[in-house]
């Protein structure tokens, strides 16, 4: 990742809680919690996508590679362990007892974004392959009411980077994943949600906010449309 990649990246991820808090300001309580079977991105509420959203950060960065992290001198913020306890027993979603409201959901992810840029501001490229990220997906796991695999999302996402994001061919489902690669991944995986928000507002009726731009799972029509 160029200086120049790092500095673009720092300036999305900084962004992202404000376009996501306009996108859902004024939103009532009936709007920020429907949802519907069908299409499938609708099945989460415009809330539980924000809950997903706000442990995205956590989940890569704490949950899957704290040691690593912590080794080369962070210190993660204060909702890390508390959001960890709640993914490791299988919710995707921030609670209510950590983040009651939309706004502590946003406080929490703009902690985050600052954490990110403080690792893009201090790593140059070499750290960023170095610290490493190693990810494990059961290859027959299925989500309840999905079709695809959940591998098969993993592999989406590996596919979308042209390094960094990597399966052992000889272990199927476990991938290595850079910290630099696993850092725009985040910013990716937000943006796909994101559009969600965009999408079930649309079914409501209601103009999309901003406008997203058309990176990772956002370059592919399955992902935006």
């Amino acid at each position: 990742m160029t200086k120049e990649e790092r500095r673009e990246l720092q300036a999305s991820l900084s962004a992202f809680p404000g376009g996501l808090r306009e996108e859902t300001e004024g939103l009532s309580f009936e709007q920020m919690t429907f949802a519907a079977l069908e299409p499938g991105w609708a099945r989460w509420s415009i809330d539980n996508h924000l809950r997903h959203v706000a442990q995205i950060p956590a989940n890569w960065l704490y949950v899957r590679t704290q040691e690593a992290i912590s080794a080369a001198g962070y210190f993660f913020p204060p909702t890390a362990e508390a959001i960890a306890q709640v993914r490791r027993s299988g919710p995707r979603l921030v609670p209510p007892h950590i983040a009651p409201d939309r706004k502590a959901l946003l406080d929490i992810l703009t902690t985050w974004m600052i954490f990110c840029c403080w690792i893009l501001d201090r790593e140059e490229d070499e750290g960023l392959r170095k610290i490493q990220v190693q990810l494990w997906v059961d290859p027959d796991e299925k989500r309840p009411d999905d079709p695809r695999k959940t591998v098969e999302y993993t592999r989406d996402a590996a596919a979308l980077h042209p390094s960094g994001y990597i399966e052992d061919p000889q272990k199927p489902g476990h991938f290595t994943v850079e910290l630099g690669t696993a850092l725009c991944h985040i910013h990716w995986n937000m943006l796909a949600h994101h559009r969600n928000i965009q999408r079930i507002k649309t079914l409501l009726g209601l103009p999309e906010a901003i406008d997203l731009p058309r990176v990772g799972y956002l370059s592919l029509p399955k992902y935006y449309d």
